[in-house]
């Protein structure tokens, strides 16, 4: 099993850009890596705990992804690398998984990709409030979800939340405002109402 970063953390991680992406706490995703630095970081990065920040650009941003100047979105997700294969063109597969929301600032890197250093901001106890919203949040899940054998048992309610969030099928720019939204109880109560918004 894979620990939760703590609330305190406070760490120099490598950071994976992708326009329009969003990597939500407690789901796995499967990505091709091609582009040069990035096939670099992760053959770093399978010598070492495997962490990076998936970071979300948005809008204009996403016509200069490969400028190192490239504004990305604060809020990002700390991920673990779960499996990789190399391909014989020396590409990757990999499938990492979200483990926590993050405030990331920009980092010093000395290799060809950019390093963030975050802080978790989500992870710690949960409110009385914020779990007054499990049942809710659960509910609305289970309306979207097609199948609820595959709901996790007794999750963290903001994983919930962001669970929820990414069925709601927004855009990219509406998922992420929602998605950056602090402190969690806020957030969550947002998805809930954008929820009975679109329901």
């Amino acid at each position: 099993m894979i620990d939760r970063p703590a609330a305190s953390s406070n760490r120099d991680v490598a950071l994976f850009p992708l326009p329009d992406f969003i990597l939500y706490p407690g789901t796995v995703q499967s990505l091709r890596v091609f582009e040069p630095r990035y096939v670099s970081m992760i053959e770093d990065l399978l010598d070492a705990p495997g962490l990076l920040v998936m970071g979300t650009v948005l809008g204009e941003n996403r016509r200069h992804l490969d400028d190192d100047d490239t504004p990305v979105e604060a809020v990002g997700t700390l991920a673990q690398i779960l499996g990789y294969e190399r391909q014989e063109s020396g590409q990757y597969l990999i499938s990492v998984l979200g483990l926590v929301r993050v405030m990331t600032s920009p980092a010093k890197s000395c290799r060809p990709y950019r390093k963030v250093s975050v802080n978790v901001v989500d992870g710690g106890p949960e409110s009385s409030d914020e779990e007054e919203l499990r049942s809710p949040l659960q509910q609305a899940l289970e309306s979207r979800w097609s199948s609820e054998s595959d709901l996790p048992v007794e999750p963290p309610v903001s994983q919930l939340a962001d669970l929820l969030l990414l069925h709601l099928g927004l855009t990219a720019q509406e998922s992420y405002q929602l998605y950056s939204i602090q402190p969690t109880l806020q957030r969550v109560q947002a998805i809930l109402e954008r929820h009975e918004a679109t329901g």
